[in-house]
């Protein structure tokens, strides 16, 4: 959830701060303009999400990854089912 809200933040963040700096820089206000600003934010509210991870520890925690042949062959009609939504 702290990933959620401070990527969020740095996104809203980095779209005003570029928009400003283009604005300052007298670029006109063009499609290229708006997907350029928006890119750059989306990738400075990834970097702030990854680096939100590293500091919580979330990104060293071990992942569910379960490969489908061992679940089916562990006959768990709950597990299966779990494994084929996607409910971890």
């Amino acid at each position: 959830m702290l990933n959620f809200v401070l990527s969020s933040i740095a996104f809203s963040l980095a779209i005003y701060g570029f928009d400003n700096y283009f604005k300052a820089k007298s670029v006109t206000k063009t499609d290229k303009h708006k997907f350029l600003v928006f890119v750059l934010a989306t990738l400075i509210s990834i970097g702030v999400g990854y680096l939100v991870d590293i500091v919580d520890g979330d990104f060293y925690l071990p992942k569910k990854d379960i490969a489908l042949v061992d679940v089916i062959k562990s006959g768990d009609p709950l597990l299966i089912a779990k494994t084929i939504l996607g409910i971890n």
